[in-house]
């Protein structure tokens, strides 16, 4: 039997087809069609340097979604406090020479938010972020590219959990 190039796209057209209603209908959308609580349109950052790695990412996060980051706290419709951001570096394997091979690095975000009247709308809270780096004393400079690429991947992970929280708190 011989299967003609009209039938095998029909072979796998319908499957894929079927996929996309089945997804559409199951509530399915993709990460990063969030939409930001009105209250955070225009946020002015307290705590941490605009320019920082940190408010560059909450910046990048709050533009995709809708909003800006305010040089003044004045025309602000919120106030983002950022309290602390701390990174922590755990060895948690050696190899046979003695020598880290594994660290754990924990990053912790703490932050509150307050409307343009200074009043709390969310609370003091946490966001953790966990990654293991594996460490190569043969090749260090690899390594710390690494470790560096692994930070900032942390640092976004940690603000799109906050703005996520962030979100569900105010719509709730």
């Amino acid at each position: 039997m011989m299967v003609t190039v009209r039938h095998y796209y029909t072979l796998y057209l319908i499957p894929c087809a079927l996929s996309l209603v089945l997804l559409s209908g199951c509530g399915f959308h993709l990460r990063g069609g969030v939409e930001l609580p009105t209250v955070m349109e225009q946020t002015f950052l307290s705590g941490i340097p605009v320019d920082s790695a940190l408010g560059v990412e909450i910046g990048n996060v709050l533009t995709r979604h809708g909003g800006i980051v305010v040089a003044e706290q004045g025309s602000a419709t919120a106030t983002l406090i950022i309290n602390s951001e701390k990174i922590d570096k755990t060895v948690i394997g050696v190899d046979s020479s003695g020598k880290a091979s594994e660290y754990e690095l924990r990053l912790t975000l703490s932050y509150r938010l307050l409307d343009s009247e200074k009043k709390e709308l969310v609370g003091q809270q946490s966001v953790r972020v966990v990654r293991i780096l594996r460490f190569d004393s043969s090749n260090v400079l690899s390594s710390e590219t690494e470790e560096s690429e692994l930070r900032q991947e942390m640092r976004r992970s940690a603000v799109r959990q906050m703005i996520n929280r962030l979100r569900i708190e105010l719509t709730a």
